[in-house]
């Protein structure tokens, strides 16, 4: 194994690292090794200025987090009548979130695929390091550098590391939205809807202002305006866009009734989930991003 060293990360790629690392959402060991040799220093100036924007930005960071575990975990592991747990997890636009670990440490036997342009090599490097410091050779994650703007070339890429279009799937799409078109968007989804519904998508996006409440419709202005690489136009979504997108790529034979239950979350939510209340988020417009989780 190699000698530790930590590996210094892009400052956009160490902000959420930043905000997320003290929470108790990631809590298994191998997951702490995998923190510990990534370097995030370049991302404290940004950090500091968003802080800046609102001093518990932190609190949206987490309940993201939170939320997103907890419905992956239900989805790898509860078992209707009808329906057995997803063993695939795919996680778009994964970059060097410990998302696949947490998760592969936690429902052993799961087959996990992070997908990303750029920095899978090193997350391939940094996860067989963790492992073997805690003689665990069996987490099954595979990194992909792959460009979402393809979708279908990702689909192949998958399908070459194993992937299987016939057993259900669980699609993330975490932290990705606001950085793709909304066509790019649509056609990751289509690329996993399936007739009789089998896989589940886990989508997380930045809302329209007219979903924010006023007095705080400037905070994300800002947090995005910091993080965002110059020119790049951040992607939002009234719900009732996310709901007809998710429509329109269902297969034309898709069995919806009794089954169409599309399920979004409001920070507010996410809030009274995680800790028992709303926190700072009393109302549904006092945050500012969703995540919904609905059959595909």
């Amino acid at each position: 194994m190699d000698s530790i060293k930590r590996h210094r990360l892009a400052a956009t790629s160490s902000l959420v690292l930043l905000w997320a690392q003290r929470s108790k959402t990631w809590q298994s060991p191998i997951v702490s090794t995998y923190l510990d040799s990534l370097d995030l220093d370049d991302g404290l100036p940004l950090l500091s200025s968003c802080n800046e924007a609102w001093i518990d930005y932190r609190d949206v960071i987490i309940n993201r987090k939170y939320t997103v575990l907890q419905l992956l975990l239900r989805d790898l592991t509860v078992t209707s009548k009808h329906r057995p747990p997803c063993r695939q997890v795919v996680i778009m636009g994964a970059g060097m979130d410990p998302l696949s670990l947490e998760l592969a440490a936690r429902v052993p036997g799961t087959t996990i695929y992070d997908v990303d342009v750029s920095n899978m090599t090193l997350k391939h490097k940094l996860i067989g390091n963790a492992c073997a410091k805690h003689d665990d050779e069996n987490l099954l994650i595979h990194c992909i550098s792959g460009d979402l703007s393809y979708p279908s070339s990702v689909m192949k890429l998958l399908e070459d590391k194993g992937w299987d279009r016939q057993a259900a799937t669980a699609l993330v799409l975490e932290g990705m939205s606001y950085y793709v078109s909304a066509s790019d968007l649509r056609n990751i989804i289509s690329e996993f809807s399936t007739p009789d519904l089998k896989n589940r998508l886990t989508l997380e996006y930045l809302t329209t202002p007219e979903y924010i409440a006023k007095e705080r419709a400037a905070i994300p202005e800002i947090v995005f305006g910091i993080i965002s690489e110059e020119h790049i136009k951040i992607s939002r979504y009234a719900p009732d866009q996310i709901r007809n997108m998710i429509t329109m790529v269902r297969k034309p034979t898709a069995v919806t009734a009794g089954s169409d239950a599309f399920k979004e979350y409001t920070l507010r939510q996410m809030s009274k989930n995680r800790i028992g209340h709303c926190g700072w988020f009393k109302q549904d417009k006092s945050g500012w991003i969703r995540i919904c989780h609905v059959k595909i």
